[in-house]
């Protein structure tokens, strides 16, 4: 049966039916597109479409293709029928499409999984009151914290020392020992000498310490530094200060080098005066930490960059309000004097400025993390006990990428790098130094008043 095309984006000009009808074959019957407007509720009609049988509109309105209809018909049909009236789709349950992107489908998998694991994480069945009273237990008193804190070490080599190397607080199972009890302890002396077991802890807490210098190096320009420019464009409506490609380079080639040089740091000369730490209470990644690496660096190096971005489009004659709340009209409205061209060329040199600044405050954050409570000069990477010759390597094999990728044409057309005036750049070694010297009288209140709110809130 042929179809009646009710079309709602053509107003007609009277109370007309118009009708045109095309003759395709013999077997089929004429079709005419009739314009019902005068029928429908125009306000609740949005260019939709409805298919209505041509010969049952015929009968409904008692005529023809030929005949047209009264303004009485079309009166009396609206009194009859009524409107024509849309009605639109109920709206989504919106808390009901959040609770299946998060736990339904694939997702119910991803939680039963990380249910199972903090499970797995946890003791469940407690093993104090398998611990022999007659093992031989070092009782460590420190008396540097208000309390006085104990901690239990216990060394064994037997399978009925398992329960009690497992309870401790520091399990030291020998090489020689059963397998049980070197699974059941913390740390194993390969030479099987007691005397080892000072080192041991002091390589322990080296390497504790690295990782978080680590982390403190990472997260202030990996992620921190990156992600506020992405919210700055979607919020503030100003050009996006750091592309996809330099944070990839930055995460991927920089920071790499930086962080292995990093973990070849050597051991403060006061990491075995300080309180044992407590597992329980001592996480790698603590609120201290976090606080330090995001509050702290990581506004300013955020600053950093983002004032040497600001410089760089003000000094080539662009305002600060032109690229600000502009989103999509930037360098329309307000009106630049620039082509879309030089725009687009000036935006690829300005997030090259935004990436080479983080970099170059990357080396300021690496020479303040690198010692948490002694000072610099005591602890410096060109002599001495805390002699580090990789971080100069590393800097340098970091400033080369900064160069290649900037003043290289290929590397400018192809990943829309763009080349970095020295003058934009420069305000960045003056706000590291600033930040060297607010972290070294950190360290130093730290040393001298260590029950302080500064030396309660160090990492």
């Amino acid at each position: 049966m042929n179809p009646l095309v009710a079309r709602g984006d053509e107003q007609p000009s009277d109370h007309r039916i118009i009708g045109s009808s095309q003759k395709k074959s013999q077997a089929r019957r004429q079709s005419s597109i009739v314009d019902l407007w005068a029928t429908v509720d125009r306000s609740r009609l949005e260019q939709d479409v409805h298919l209505i049988p041509l010969d049952e509109l015929y009968q409904r309105f008692h005529t023809n293709p030929r005949d047209g209809l009264s303004s009485a018909s079309i009166a009396d049909a609206q009194a009859q029928y009524g409107l024509n009236k849309i009605i639109p789709p109920k709206p989504p349950s919106y808390l009901w499409l959040l609770f299946k992107q998060l736990f339904m489908g694939f997702n119910t998998i991803l939680w039963v999984a990380a249910i199972f694991a903090f499970l797995a994480a946890n003791e469940l069945v407690s093993v104090e009151a398998s611990v022999p009273q007659g093992e031989r237990t070092v009782l460590l008193i420190m008396k540097g914290a208000p309390d006085i804190v104990i901690q239990r070490s216990v060394t064994g080599d037997g399978t009925n020392d398992a329960p009690a190397l497992k309870c401790a607080h520091l399990g030291v199972a020998m090489q020689s020992g059963t397998e049980v009890s070197k699974e059941a302890g913390d740390m194993i002396l390969l030479d099987n000498n007691f005397s080892s077991i000072i080192q041991a802890i002091e390589t322990g807490r080296l390497l504790s310490d690295n990782l978080k210098k680590v982390a403190i190096y990472l997260l202030p320009g990996g992620s921190w530094s990156q992600i506020w420019p992405v919210f700055f464009n979607l919020w503030f409506g100003m050009p996006l200060g750091l592309s996809a490609f330099w944070a990839v380079i930055f995460c991927m080639l920089n920071d790499v080098f930086m962080s292995l040089a990093m973990v070849t740091e050597k051991p403060e000369r006061d990491i075995m005066s300080r309180p044992p730490s407590i597992r329980e209470k001592d996480h790698l990644l603590n609120a201290k930490l976090l606080f330090h690496a995001y509050a702290l660096v990581g506004n300013f190096e955020c600053f950093t960059a983002f004032f040497c971005f600001c410089y760089y489009w003000i000094d080539n004659g662009v305002p600060f309000y032109s690229f600000m709340f502009t989103f999509e009209n930037f360098g329309v409205h307000p009106y630049i004097n620039r082509t879309s061209d030089e725009l687009v060329l000036m935006t690829n040199s300005a997030q090259s400025v935004y990436y080479c600044s983080m970099c170059l405050f990357q080396f300021s954050n690496f020479f303040a993390t690198r010692t948490r409570y002694e000072s610099i000069f005591a602890h410096n990477p060109v002599w001495g006990k805390g002699q580090n010759l990789y971080v100069f390597g590393a800097m340098l094999i970091s400033v080369g990428i900064q160069l290649i990728l900037t003043l290289i044409g290929w590397f400018n057309r192809t990943f829309g790098t763009g080349r970095v005036p020295v003058k934009h750049v420069m305000p960045t070694l003056g706000f590291g130094m600033l930040w060297l010297i607010i972290d070294e009288l950190r360290e130093l209140c730290v040393r001298k008043y260590p029950r302080s709110f500064i030396a309660r809130i160090a990492w």
